[in-house]
């Protein structure tokens, strides 16, 4: 092989390591940077439907609480 060659070889391989170590380890973190987003947006979403839920229960109670001091009323006249 000529000097040529193996010197292309060389400064190939030289460049190649760093560029294969930094996409492994940059899918890694793309991998856990998604995860954690998920479970963010989970925990966000269900939070959120749970005070959506608290709030249509109230409203649901207090209108209960209203028709039935209307019912008590109109059985004392």
């Amino acid at each position: 092989m000529r000097y040529r060659w193996k010197m292309l070889i060389l400064f190939l391989t030289i460049a190649m390591v760093p560029i294969m170590a930094f996409r492994t380890f940059s899918v890694r973190a793309v991998r856990q940077m998604g995860d954690e987003l998920v479970s963010r947006t989970r925990e966000n979403r269900i939070s959120g439907l749970q005070r959506q839920i608290q709030l249509v229960v109230t409203s649901y109670a207090s209108v209960l609480n209203a028709v039935r001091e209307q019912v008590e009323m109109a059985l004392l006249l």
